[in-house]
């Protein structure tokens, strides 16, 4: 099996090199849309997509939430130690283990220890989405190597994502070796591919939903970081009433309802990571999350989100409302808003500029 495991490994990396480098050119834009100023559409960019990702685990209720204050060196250094050598992680770990954690058990019986569901969701789905995205983003601002630009940012974001979720535990952690060097590679291939593009951005749409980062200067603490994902389907004949799903950290399932033709409202409910839990399995560093239940309400204009509030409990009752720039006009300026409520939060409240990645909070106790 191990030699198997090299020989896809290799052959991925081959297939990522090429389909980065020699992407078909097209004039089409599946995900990025310039003529969407505002909402969510309004804040992407490369800044702002490696600032969600990067920071996207920080925002479940750790004790430690500043940007300055974290194990970066050991982090990098553990990440850097399994990559370059996964099969002496993985002979350590055991290949059939590793499978079954990262890729599919059949049996559900560790459940609990389980991966592959944020790694098909989040790393092949969401990481290959903004993938692509981003390349258009490149492609429309003039910017050469569109592909492999994107390439580098977005590997940038998942590679400082695995730092922070590494922390400073040294020794075999198998995370960023199936997420590194197979989900998020494999998500970027498939959405190289214009029928994948145009699947995921017509027939089953995927549309990204960050937040807005906001940073307390008293003390460097970065809040309402974090990527989410959403996508909706129409599955009746009422061309107004869709299913609905936002995944991230947080997922929950519900239904769409256009009210014009281009603004709809999103409700529904589900789970959300409200504390990070790190143990030891097969002597591995797991992150796992205490879930809590959630509901989410969505406001949208063309698909890009103006307005979210998302509500957690009983384990952690939190409240967190995104206003997102050009919904509120203060005498033409149109800022984002950000107010978070409860036992994650405390009071929080940040604002935030358009096209600016990270902008301005503070928290009251």
């Amino acid at each position: 099996m191990k030699n198997k495991f090299k020989n896809i490994t290799i052959t991925i990396i081959l297939l990522l090199i090429v389909s980065s480098t020699f992407a078909e050119e097209t004039n089409d834009y599946y995900f990025y849309n310039p003529n969407i100023k505002y909402g969510s559409n309004l804040i992407f960019n490369p800044l702002s997509l490696f600032t969600n990702g990067a920071y996207d685990m920080i925002r479940v209720n750790r004790s430690n939430k500043s940007i300055i204050d974290q194990s970066y060196k050991l982090g990098m250094k553990n990440v850097n130690d399994n990559l370059l050598h996964p099969f002496k992680h993985l002979d350590h770990f055991g290949y059939g283990d590793f499978f079954k954690q990262e890729f599919f058990d059949y049996t559900f019986r560790n459940i609990d220890v389980a991966s592959y569901l944020p790694n098909f969701g989040l790393h092949i789905l969401g990481n290959g989405m903004e993938y692509a995205k981003l390349a258009e983003w490149y492609d429309y601002h003039n910017v050469k190597y569109p592909q492999l630009m994107s390439f580098i940012t977005t590997t940038s974001y998942q590679y400082m994502n695995e730092v922070i979720e590494n922390c400073s535990y040294q020794g075999t952690n198998v995370d960023p070796i199936a997420d590194m060097l197979f989900f998020n590679p494999m998500g970027m291939i498939l959405f190289s591919l214009n029928p994948i593009k145009s699947f995921f951005s017509e027939k089953i749409p995927i549309y990204s939903w960050p937040l807005q980062p906001v940073i307390n200067p008293s003390n460097a603490f970065i809040e309402n970081t974090g990527q989410q994902y959403t996508s909706k389907y129409q599955f009746t004949k009422n061309e107004n009433l869709s299913f609905f799903i936002n995944w991230g950290i947080g997922t929950v399932l519900g239904l769409s309802y256009n009210i014009t033709s281009e603004k709809c409202i999103s409700v529904g409910a589900g789970g959300y990571m409200n504390n990070l839990i790190k143990e030891e399995y097969k002597d591995n560093q797991f992150v796992s999350g205490d879930i809590d239940y959630a509901i989410g309400i969505y406001y949208d204009k063309n698909n890009s989100l103006l307005a979210s509030a998302f509500i957690t409990g009983p384990k952690a009752y939190n409240l967190r409302i995104n206003l997102y720039p050009n919904l509120i006009d203060i005498k033409g300026i149109k800022p984002g808003f950000y107010l978070g409520v409860g036992e994650m939060d405390d009071l929080t409240f940040g604002i935030n500029i358009a096209h600016i990645p990270v902008g301005i909070g503070t928290t009251i106790k």
